[in-house]
């Protein structure tokens, strides 16, 4: 899980927001426990949410890959159209004015 560090912030302030609401609840204001509470459940439910969604972060790129890199594929592939169109007979184009036999 490359998010853990988001859980971890979502879930440390989740439980920071239960203290308060347990705190608030037990104290002298029951009904303020409602605030912190419902923010608790939410930082809870973000907290699932990153859990089970995909990275946030870009893919890490490879430093070096044992498949062929694309410039070298389409530099080689430039190369074999070269060789290819080299080793083709060339054709004489028309003079100018000259009709084609159709």
């Amino acid at each position: 899980m490359r998010n853990r560090w988001y859980v971890a912030g979502l879930a440390g302030a989740a439980m920071l927001c239960s203290w308060g609401t347990v705190h608030a609840a037990l104290g002298s204001a029951p009904l303020m426990a409602m605030f912190p509470g419902a923010l608790a459940l939410a930082l809870f439910g973000a907290a699932a949410w990153a859990a089970v969604t995909g990275s946030f972060a870009p893919p890490v790129k490879p430093v070096w890959s044992e498949a062929r890199p694309p410039a070298v594929t389409r530099w080689l592939k430039d190369r074999a159209d070269r060789a290819d169109a080299a080793s083709k007979p060339r054709t004489a184009a028309p003079a100018f004015g000259a009709k084609s036999r159709s």
